[in-house]
């Protein structure tokens, strides 16, 4: 097997979000943001809330459920309505 066997790599399926800020500026008529030295996942200097984790689950009727999961158990009645 040579490299030339190899199958093409999958095309990006999304934008990251430096892309996504330049074709805002462009569309804007504003002026291109600097790119900063960032590591891989930084979020464009977001800070990420690393104790929770927010996930989505469609079912098969297209029905949307949202869950906000944390560390430690809680109970129902400490969780308020959102």
């Amino acid at each position: 097997m040579t490299i030339s066997d190899l199958p093409e790599p999958i095309p990006v399926l999304a934008p990251d979000i430096a892309t996504l800020r330049r074709e805002v500026a462009l569309r804007k008529g504003e002026d291109i943001p600097e790119e900063k030295e960032e590591g891989p996942g930084s979020g464009g200097g977001t800070e990420l809330d690393k104790e929770m984790i927010y996930m989505g689950i469609v079912t098969s009727d297209s029905t949307v459920v949202y869950y906000k999961l944390t560390k430690g158990i809680k109970k129902p009645a400490d969780i308020p309505d959102e």
